[in-house]
């Protein structure tokens, strides 16, 4: 389970820094009410299910759509487009289909040539951090992949990606000015960190109205979840605005 994200959890967010979207779940994930997992329990995740848990974080935020804007690779217009989380998620869990049986307790799975194989965790790519692509890839198959690896590469990467797909992918759209169909680059983690920042000029506004307001600390208010926070505010400017009308 995830606990609300409070507004200390939103200061701390820079878009800028790699693995930023792994240590938010690290602040937000819970074993049980009130107990936080530790970064080992984070650590065994794989990607995949970090991505759906930043899903479910951006949800609780801002709810189920998500707005982009793009440049057209045809006339180089900008243009929006927009999906609903929800439908991406459930269209990834239709499409999972593998000829891989698994897992086993060790987590391996086994394809029908007899290759065995895990899923990439959050361990792995800490492991691969901050290498040049074709060898972060050569090594996190090495990490995860039994025998020799070059061998079963292309249908193990195939495995993988239908058992455990990523939000990190091409989104189908077409430019409204020119018609062009292209691929439109998403990543849940890099858009959910830009969306947080984004907010953080509000942030300092709510904290300035609640100080105002109840005489808090700026500690205790950072304390409040995000939704907490922003329902007091609307009380607040509510009671404000009737004064002001009367």
């Amino acid at each position: 389970m995830l606990r609300p994200l409070t507004g200390r959890d939103e200061l701390a967010i820079d878009p800028s820094c790699p693995g930023e979207g792994t240590r938010l779940v690290e602040r937000l994930l819970m074993t049980a009410p009130g107990a936080a997992a530790d970064a080992s329990r984070v650590a065994t995740l794989t990607v995949s299910e970090r991505d759906r848990l930043l899903a479910a974080i951006y949800q609780a935020c801002f709810g189920d759509r998500v707005a982009c804007v793009a440049s057209c690779e045809g006339c180089g217009e900008r243009f929006e487009f927009s999906f609903l989380l929800a439908a991406l998620l459930a269209h990834q869990r239709q499409s999972v289909s593998s000829e891989a049986r698994g897992p086993d307790a060790s987590g391996f799975y086994e394809l029908p040539n007899g290759a065995r194989f895990r899923l990439p965790t959050l361990d792995d790519l800490g492991a691969v951090a901050g290498l040049p692509p074709e060898r972060a890839v050569a090594l996190l198959r090495q990490r995860c992949v039994e025998g020799e690896v070059d061998r079963e590469a292309e249908p193990i990467q195939e495995a993988m990606a239908h058992l455990a797909p990523v939000l990190d992918l091409d989104v189908d759209t077409s430019c409204p000015a020119c018609g062009r169909r292209q691929g439109v680059r998403f990543s849940m983690e890099a858009f959910l960190l830009r969306a947080l920042a984004a907010e953080r000029r509000y942030l300092t506004r709510e904290v300035h109205r609640l100080a105002r307001a109840y005489g808090w600390s700026l500690d205790d208010i950072l304390s409040l979840s995000r939704d907490d926070r922003r329902t007091l505010v609307r009380h607040v400017e509510g009671e404000a605005a009737r004064e002001w009308a009367s």
